[in-house]
């Protein structure tokens, strides 16, 4: 009798290590996500004029945040009757990043062919929900618009 408690302890300590080396056991990464909406002087969406797969290929990931980023994609997206440049990371899973930067350069945008950098800087809520606390474009904050609580954009004014 004693021995089959032994074995049946044993058993049941095995079953319990050996659960973490299953292959469903993966870490998802972090995801972060925000809007641009680029305005002239008139208020008017520039975006509306440009071709967006122009656009998505001038947005690149900068140097110095490229080892921290997993996956990257930008593309056009009209929410409501507006469009705007949606920019999406993933991150290493296991390393939330306080900071990503990135470089913009399009001359439909700026009339320059320069390299424009932009920093984002999130906040993190909890594990899933973050939100881009802010964000700078070259030396100046981009200012923000809460439209609902699951989506703000941040206006770039040209």
């Amino acid at each position: 009798m004693k021995t089959i408690h032994v074995l049946a302890l044993l058993l049941t300590t095995m079953l319990f290590t050996s659960c973490s080396n299953s292959s469903l056991d993966v870490v998802p990464p972090y995801l972060y996500t925000f809007h641009l909406k680029f305005v002239d002087a008139e208020n008017n969406n520039v975006l509306e004029d440009l071709d967006a797969n122009f656009l998505a290929a001038s947005f690149s990931v900068a140097p110095s945040s490229k080892e921290e980023v997993e996956a990257f994609g930008v593309k056009s997206v009209k929410i409501g009757d507006e469009l705007y440049l949606e920019v999406g990371v993933a991150s290493n899973p296991n390393k939330q990043l306080e900071s990503i930067d990135f470089n913009l350069i399009s001359e439909e945008i700026f009339n320059d062919d320069e390299n424009h950098q932009v920093k984002t800087v999130w906040k993190w809520e909890n594990r899933i929900d973050n939100t881009p606390f802010e964000i700078i474009l070259g030396d100046r904050n981009l200012n923000s618009k809460v439209v609902t609580s699951s989506f703000k954009y941040f206006i770039v004014e040209l």
